[in-house]
């Protein structure tokens, strides 16, 4: 005997059965959708890259803060040595004049005239 000759029963579907396969299939995609969602929140950037580092807008707005501060740097230093050279002028002509009357003096000293 072949399993050919065997009467063919048709059997069918038991409500247990479907319901092991109803409730199987939903597992599967429920962990298939769950295994997406991993990978996805696995390669998201964690805190976003917004929090993180400041904008283009904001970047520039301090760039202006920082450039207009070393402006008035710049100027105050320009005035400090300005101010610094006037008086180094003054005590080299302070010196000068000292140096001035310490040769006169020494020529009356020594019977030149001034």
């Amino acid at each position: 005997m072949f399993l050919g000759d065997l009467p063919v029963v048709p059997v069918a579907p038991s409500e247990a059965l479907f319901f092991f396969l109803f409730v199987g299939s939903l597992g599967t995609v429920l962990g298939l959708i769950l295994s997406v969602l991993h990978i996805v929140s696995f390669f998201r950037r964690s805190p976003p890259i917004e929090a993180e580092f400041p904008t283009k807008k904001e970047l520039n707005e301090h760039l202006d803060q920082l450039r207009s501060e070393l402006e008035r740097v710049e100027v105050r230093n320009e005035e400090l040595n300005e101010a610094q050279f006037r008086k180094l002028d003054d005590l080299t002509r302070s010196v000068n004049v000292g140096f001035q009357e310490v040769h006169r003096s020494l020529g009356r000293l020594e019977g030149r005239p001034s």
